[in-house]
This record gives C-alpha cells, sequence and structure tokens, in this order.
C-alpha cells in the first residue's frame, strides 16, 4: 500500500501524526534517481501487497525550502522498518542521501540497498557491507526481506543486516509483467 500524504504539515500536530504512522519502507534516493524510485516502490507495491512504502516523491507536502523538513523526515524514517537505499552515482554525493543513512543506521533500520544504473558499490559505506546477504533476484531478496520485517525484535544488541540487490530494474520489471 503505497501512501501520498495531503494532510501532512509541519505543524506541531502534523508532527505528532508523523510519530504515530508506521512504515514499513523508507526509500531513499538521489533526486536524479527519481524514476528508478518509483519503478522500485511500485515493485515493492506488487511484492508486498499489505506494506507501506514512503517515497517523498509522492508526499505533496515534502518541499526541500520548507522550514522544519529534516524534523519531519527524521521522524518519518524513525518509524520506518527498512531503509530502501538506491545506491548509485548520483546518490554518492547526495547530502540527503547520506543524512537519510545516518538515521537509519542511528535507529537500527533494516536496510536494502539497490544497485542502480551499473553501480558497482565498492565504495559503499563500511557499515552498508557489514552482515551484507547478497541477492541476485529480486523476488527472492524482497521475500527474505518481508520475513525479516516481520519477525524483527530490535532490542539493544540488535544488529540489523543489509540486503543488497545486484540484478536490473529492467528485468525485474520484465518478470512483474509476465
Amino acid at each position: 500500500m503505497i501512501y501520498s500524504e495531503k494532510d501532512i504539515s509541519y505543524s506541531n500536530a502534523e508532527y505528532a501524526r508523523a510519530d504515530s504512522r508506521c512504515w514499513d519502507f523508507f526509500i531513499s534516493h538521489s533526486s536524479k534517481d527519481y524514476k528508478e524510485a518509483e519503478q522500485i516502490a511500485d515493485l515493492l507495491a506488487k511484492e508486498s501487497l499489505d506494506q507501506t512504502i514512503y517515497l517523498d516523491r509522492r508526499d505533496n507536502l515534502v518541499d526541500g525550502d520548507k522550514p522544519g523538513l529534516e524534523n519531519y523526515l527524521s521522524k518519518v524514517i524513525a518509524k520506518s522498518k527498512t531503509l530502501v537505499l538506491l545506491a548509485s552515482e548520483n546518490s554518492k554525493g547526495s547530502w540527503w542521501v547520506g543524512w537519510e543513512l545516518g538515521i537509519a543506521y542511528s535507529e537500527k533500520l533494516l536496510r536494502a540497498v539497490f544497485l542502480i544504473n551499473g553501480y558497482s558499490g565498492q565504495d559503499l559505506p563500511n557499515f552498508l557491507q557489514e552482515n551484507s546477504v547478497p541477492f541476485n533476484s529480486f523476488h527472492l531478496g524482497v521475500s527474505h526481506m518481508l520475513n525479516k520485517i516481520r519477525s524483527l525484535q530490535p532490542s539493544p544488541s540488535y544488529s540489523p543486516e543489509t540486503l543488497v540487490f545486484r540484478f536490473s530494474l529492467d528485468a525485474a520489471s520484465e518478470k512483474e509483467g509476465n
């Protein structure tokens, strides 16, 4: 289930609402990779019908110039179970992607890294390479990720794994269409 939040603003009441909503997936991406972010959101929605997916481009009130955006997004990330990172050459230089990764790391979120647009991922931060479980199949990886989300029992000793997807988004989309 993908939500387009039309009723969220950055007032205290809406911050409280952001605190009360939980997300299964928060998609972190460079704005230059928005088409791929939309594609991943759609693929995840088809694969995981009962899961909630947050994508900033589908949140009408996310505005980079609006005061309080960092506080709002940090609340959304903190209420998410999985950070889905679209790793690309574009995301390497994105301040927002690095910031979102930092929040996800401090919140001990499960991490799913999709290597897109030919990006090798060799220079990913160490914490994304530790406990890394590679997948060449979108469907197997998402199934594993959903099982992890359903069984998450965070604790002080919890060490989230990183699921790394190495495949073509075009191939995943073609399989979805068949």
